[in-house]
């Protein structure tokens, strides 16, 4: 509705960069895939369709720089479908160890962010 509000988080093409520089295309373009991941694209591209679709950008935040892309999916390693088959509860084991240090850098991940693989965007319904 005009005047109405649209607020999304969307990985950007950076994200299978990043992906692909520290794991290689091939887990890149899995990860995408199991994500459904089928757009990805650019800060200036969203932008470009919000407009076309009658939306005027609001709000953009990044987030997720390549060291945290590295760290995140190195961390679903330890999940029961990888490591986690081997050490039960690794995941958990870790998650608890080092919460404190995780949760400083998702915070450092949203706060230090300029170019980041993800984006978070408010929009506005133009009337």
């Amino acid at each position: 509705a005009p005047g109405g509000r649209l607020l999304f988080t969307v990985p950007l093409r950076k994200y299978r960069d990043d992906l692909t520089k520290y794991f290689g295309i091939r887990t890149s373009e899995e990860v995408n895939r199991a994500s459904s991941h089928h757009h990805l694209l650019s800060e200036s591209e969203w932008r470009s369709r919000l407009r076309g679709s009658g939306f005027a950008v609001d709000l953009v935040i990044h987030y997720q720089p390549d060291w945290y892309t590295f760290w995140y999916r190195f961390h679903r390693l330890s999940g029961p479908m990888a490591l986690g088959r081997f050490v039960p509860d690794l995941d958990v084991k870790l998650w608890n160890r080092y919460r404190r240090r995780y949760l400083a850098a998702v915070r450092e991940s949203i706060e230090r962010t300029s170019d980041g693989a993800n984006i978070f965007v408010v929009a506005s319904k133009l009337k």
